[in-house]
C-alpha cells in the first residue's frame, strides 16, 4: 500500500507485548483480536505473534524462519521476563520510555495512512466509472490537446526564492541552457542537457504546468510555477506539434484513465473538503522545521 506497509507487524507485536505487560493479570489482561495460543499470567499470545515472531527471526541473523513451536517458548520467557521488568519498575526506564513514544507514534501514522488510503480507494470505485461515450465526448472536445505534443526545457529549484532569481536572471537576457546548467546537480555531464524533457503527450504533463503551457509561444519562457512539495518550475517552451495518428481509438484507454484520475481527485478534494468543514481542528504548536 505504501512503504509504510511493512512497519506493523513487528511494531503491533512490540506495542502488545509492551501493553500486555503494563501490570496484566487475569482480571485486566488487555483484549486480543486472533487465535490465542497460550496465556502467561492472564496476557493472551497470539498465533499471529507467533508466526510473527518466527519470521522475525530472520532479521536476527537466523537462516530460515524459526518454528512455531520454538517461537511460543521464547515469547513466553519474554512475556514473563516483561511482567516481572515492569514489576520492578523498568518500564519507567528513560531510554525504554522514549523508545516506546517513537514506536506508538510510528504506529498511529501507519493506523491513519492505511485507513485513509482504505476510504480513498473506496471512494474512487465508487465515484470514478468512465465510459466509452464519456471518453469519445471528452475526446471531440479537445481533440487538439489530445493530439498535442511539446518539448520544453525546465529549471526545477525548491526554494522559491532562488527560482524568482533565476527568472530575473532570463528576463534579464541570461540564456536559458546557461541558467539551468548552472543550476543542474554537480554530476550532470556537461555536455549533456537533461533539462530538456519531450516529447511530451498531454497526460504525462504535471497538473501545474498543462495551463502555463496552453499560455506560451514556442520559445517563450513561464513565470515561476509552484508545485505540491515545493518545486518551483520555470518552463521554456521548445517545441509543440500536432501527431495526426493519435486517433481516438489509439487514445481511448488513456483518455478514460485520466478522467477517472481527475474524477477521482475531484472527489478526494471534496471529502476533504467536506470533513475539514466540519472537524474542530486546533493547533497547539507550530509543526516542527527540517
Amino acid at each position: 500500500m505504501n512503504l509504510l506497509r511493512a512497519l506493523p507487524l513487528a511494531l503491533c507485536l512490540a506495542l502488545a507485548a509492551c501493553n500486555a505487560s503494563h501490570g496484566a493479570s487475569p482480571a485486566n489482561a488487555p483484549r486480543v483480536e486472533g487465535e490465542v495460543l497460550a496465556t502467561v499470567n492472564g496476557v493472551p499470545v497470539t498465533r499471529d505473534e507467533v508466526q510473527g515472531a518466527a519470521h522475525g527471526s530472520l532479521s536476527h541473523g537466523g537462516g530460515a524462519p524459526e518454528r512455531n513451536d520454538d517461537a511460543l517458548a521464547r515469547l513466553i520467557d519474554d512475556e514473563l521476563l516483561a511482567q516481572r521488568a515492569v514489576a520492578t519498575g523498568l518500564d519507567r526506564d528513560p531510554a525504554f520510555r522514549e523508545e516506546l513514544r517513537v514506536a506508538e507514534a510510528r504506529f498511529r501514522v501507519w493506523r491513519r495512512t492505511q485507513l485513509a488510503a482504505l476510504i480513498e480507494r473506496r471512494t474512487n470505485d465508487a465515484d470514478a466509472g468512465v465510459s466509452d461515450a464519456d471518453a469519445r465526448r471528452w475526446y471531440e472536445a479537445n481533440t487538439a490537446r489530445a493530439r498535442s505534443e511539446v518539448r520544453v526545457a525546465q529549471i526545477l529549484l525548491r526554494d522559491e526564492g532562488a527560482a524568482a532569481q533565476a527568472l530575473r536572471e532570463l528576463r534579464g537576457g541570461a540564456s536559458f541552457d546557461d541558467v539551468a546548467r548552472r543550476l543542474a546537480p554537480p554530476s550532470t555531464d556537461p555536455a549533456e542537457r537533461p533539462w530538456v524533457i519531450g516529447p511530451l503527450r498531454w497526460h504525462q504533463l504535471p497538473d501545474a504546468w498543462r495551463a502555463p503551457l496552453d499560455a506560451l509561444r514556442v520559445d517563450e519562457v513561464s513565470e515561476v510555477i509552484r508545485g505540491p512539495n515545493r518545486r518551483f518550475w520555470i518552463l521554456k517552451l521548445l517545441e509543440r506539434r500536432e501527431n495526426t495518428e493519435l486517433t481516438f481509438a489509439s487514445t481511448r484507454a488513456t483518455i478514460a484513465q485520466v478522467l477517472r484520475d481527475e474524477r477521482a481527485a475531484t472527489e478526494r478534494t471534496r471529502l476533504h473538503d467536506e470533513l475539514r468543514r466540519g472537524a474542530r481542528i486546533v493547533y497547539s504548536a507550530p509543526a516542527p522545521g527540517r
